[in-house]
């Protein structure tokens, strides 16, 4: 994961000052930064199913598609095979034409992975079309999970106002508790 240079943003003085004491101001700042670097930050929290759904309703999605055009590091979404048999059942598209525009991927658990370039192929007109069953990796956007070192770790892509007022809600609570690690 890239790592933001705090002096370009004038942030620098954060690293001294206790994450529990930053302002409002700050944290709009460090979110700022963030998602004009394309970082997606991590914080300690749970990745379960109940949490994340607890997490997802602290905003809404806007539906502006930013998840669904991709950037220029973006690999692609990932899928399961039965994810994208489920969209084909429900949708115009066959699942023999989805196998084809995407790509086996080596997953570390399973075998049935595959990658949805970006954009998306489901993304026209301004609107999913395939909302309705998009895949776990679509519905769980903008958190998604990072393992480091045997923990789980949940990131959360900023480049949304979505993610943004997750992340900032998250933060506030990871404040409000006291925790220093959120950052």
């Amino acid at each position: 994961m890239a790592e933001l240079d705090w002096d370009k943003y004038e942030l620098s003085y954060l690293k001294n000052k206790s994450f529990v004491n930053w302002t409002d101001l700050e944290l709009e700042k460090l979110i700022d930064a963030f998602a004009n670097e394309d970082i997606a930050p991590f914080i300690e929290i749970p990745f379960t199913e109940k949490a994340i759904n607890s997490y997802l309703n602290e905003s809404y999605c806007r539906c502006c598609g930013k998840c669904c055009l991709g950037y220029l590091n973006d690999l692609g979404l990932t899928a399961t095979e039965d994810e994208l048999r489920k969209i084909a059942r429900h949708s115009k598209y066959t699942y023999k034409y989805i196998k084809r525009r995407s790509i086996k991927y080596k997953h570390t658990e399973r075998n049935d992975v595959r990658l949805l370039p970006q954009p998306c192929m489901f993304y026209q007109q301004g609107e999913c079309k395939v909302y309705q069953w998009r895949p776990l990796i679509c519905r769980i956007y903008p958190i998604s999970n990072l393992l480091s070192g045997g923990d789980v770790r949940i990131t959360i892509s900023l480049r949304c106002d979505y993610g943004k007022d997750l992340y900032r809600s998250l933060l506030r609570y990871q404040r409000k508790k006291g925790d220093c690690s959120a950052v």
